[in-house]
């Protein structure tokens, strides 16, 4: 029989050796823990690692695809708005071009008028002043007329005043030389009767 000593022996070796165990069934527990732990920390990370890039490329890829899609809304409101001004700004253009052709064709039709109204001005001038001139070129041919008919009256009496002193120079002509050839003819009687009178004069010595 085992007395009390030895029962408490027991129970304290007992005690010993399961603590013992315990300890060591504890730290394979713990062990074990702190495995699995590590793997499905490491699983875990990993899963979220995984999670997030993929949560990340369909984000970027969300991303990518909401801006294509917000440029080429963009992009295509702009080339709407672009085209409707500049609609709107060769609308304008054209609007005021015609209103500038108009007012140029008005302004071209006035100074046509204008012009019109010069030429027959013109006109009415040019007549007047042809009919002027032709009554001033008559009135002139009138006057030289009538100069030359009165010069040629006064050249036609000064020809027969010219005409008559001719006459009478050449009268005087006549007269002067017959009175010259009869002087010189009696210088020739006068001489041969003085040769005469010398040679018989010599003869009669």
């Amino acid at each position: 029989m085992l007395d009390t000593k030895d029962l408490k022996n027991l129970q304290s070796m007992m005690e010993s050796v399961m603590e013992k165990q315990l300890a060591k069934f504890g730290a394979e527990i713990f062990a074990e823990m702190d495995r699995r732990f590590a793997e499905s920390e490491t699983k875990f990370f990993a899963e979220m690692d995984r999670r997030f890039a993929e949560s990340e490329a369909r984000f970027f890829a969300e991303m990518d695809r909401r801006f294509a899609e917000s440029e080429t809304r963009i992009f295509t409101e702009m080339d709407r708005r672009f085209a409707e001004s500049e609609t709107r700004i060769f609308t304008e253009m054209d609007r005021r071009f015609a209103e500038s052709e108009a007012k140029m064709n008005k302004r071209f039709t006035e100074f046509e008028i204008k012009l019109t109204q010069m030429d027959k001005k013109l006109d009415r001038t040019k007549t007047n002043l042809l009919a002027e001139m032709d009554k001033r070129i008559a009135k002139s041919e009138n006057l030289v007329l009538e100069e030359m008919e009165r010069t040629r009256k006064i050249l036609e009496i000064r020809i027969q005043t010219v005409q008559a002193n001719l006459d009478e120079v050449r009268d005087y002509y006549r007269v002067t030389r017959l009175e010259q050839d009869n002087a010189t003819l009696f210088l020739r009687m006068l001489t041969g009767l003085e040769k005469r009178v010398e040679n018989l004069e010599q003869k009669s010595a």
